[in-house]
């Protein structure tokens, strides 16, 4: 016997919806969050490559102690 699953329907996730409502401020403040942490994790990238342009390839020390504390 072949079982055979039901397809959600939009009237599922309304029902999901209403159970998921009274937490909509916690789900704003989790999505501001993500936002923040994927921001932190692109400007780290860009630290990295002003230290490895400034730094390394110029061979500035200054620069390069400089560029690390602040990607820290």
């Amino acid at each position: 016997m072949v079982s055979r699953t039901r397809q959600p329907t939009l009237r599922s996730f309304r029902r999901l919806g209403s159970f998921l409502l009274p937490y909509r401020a916690r789900f704003a403040i989790a999505g501001a969050a993500l936002l923040v942490a994927a921001g932190c994790t692109l400007a780290v990238g860009q630290g990295l490559k002003l230290a490895v342009d400034r730094g390394f390839s110029a061979n500035d020390g200054g620069a390069l102690v400089l560029l690390s504390l602040s990607i820290l």
